[in-house]
């Protein structure tokens, strides 16, 4: 599997080119690694570019596409990353307005891969086996039960704050291919792991979420780890942080030091 992050260029000849490698290629997918560069390789040949590709210091499966004007990779622009390390961390989100963000920390990092809802008509989770564990990415604190999103409107416009409820949220996780019984899903939403704050004995979202899952008949999670995190989320390339007041210095700690497990797999003979 390949994941690609692409950069932008200042030369007219590589923007063009980067555009047709999106439209061919896209941000991921099942192709050989040889079947790939066979695609920029072509590309380049078409706007009479030359291409280099350029190994990342200690990630051999992690890999610098550049173009240049010479073939002495003079004025050269590295057009895209391309990671085809084996996925253990899966990064998703279910507004792809909040895709962009979480590409860039992640798509080129060795043994992670980042991907979002599309439509209907695709399922982006499938590609994944179900030893990865799925990073399920969005807004937990702009309203109450609800999943929400940077714009507002990427959920469903008929709820109070346009976003998910917990059975919404898995419905969408399902139909974009969520594989049977993943080994955990941690849910990454600010007081996801909290309980309302009119209500300190109340559910949190994240508990609500998991209801949904092991009621679902039609769906097995009984061999899955279900977690979320307490507090004001801000996500970093080296995991993020949390903080019990937004933005307040004196209460950040790791985020996985605010960890919580809703529900652990169950004992299957």
């Amino acid at each position: 599997m390949y994941r690609i992050t692409y950069c932008k260029s200042d030369m007219h000849k590589a923007a063009a080119a980067i555009q047709v490698l999106q439209s061919s290629l896209g941000t991921t997918g099942t192709r050989v690694y040889a079947d790939v560069r066979r695609v920029f390789d072509d590309v380049a040949e078409r706007y009479e570019l030359f291409f280099q590709e350029k190994g990342v210091k200690d990630e051999p499966a992690v890999r610098e596409m550049v173009f240049s004007l010479d073939d002495k990779g003079r004025n050269g622009d590295t057009i895209a990353i391309v990671n085809t390390s084996p996925v253990h961390m899966v990064y998703y989100t279910p507004f792809p307005c909040m895709f962009a963000q979480v590409e860039g920390l992640y798509q080129a990092k060795a043994g992670y891969a980042v991907t979002r809802h599309i439509g209907d008509a695709t399922k982006p989770l499938a590609k994944f086996g179900p030893h990865a564990m799925f990073y399920i990415v969005c807004h937990g604190d702009k309203t109450g039960g609800e999943a929400t999103c940077d714009c507002g409107n990427c959920g469903n416009n008929l709820n109070l704050g346009r976003g998910l409820t917990p059975g919404e949220l898995w419905q969408r996780l399902k139909a974009d291919g969520l594989p049977q019984n993943p080994s955990c899903i941690r849910l990454w939403a600010c007081l996801g792991a909290d309980p309302p704050a009119n209500d300190p004995t109340g559910k949190s979202f994240a508990a609500y979420f998991h209801m949904q899952a092991s009621w679902d008949d039609e769906f097995k999670t009984e061999r899955t780890l279900f977690q979320s995190f307490s507090g004001y989320l801000t996500m970093t390339k080296n995991g993020g942080y949390s903080y019990t007041q937004r933005e307040n210095e004196a209460t950040k700690v790791r985020a996985m030091d605010r960890l919580r497990t809703i529900a652990k797999p169950q004992q299957v003979k």
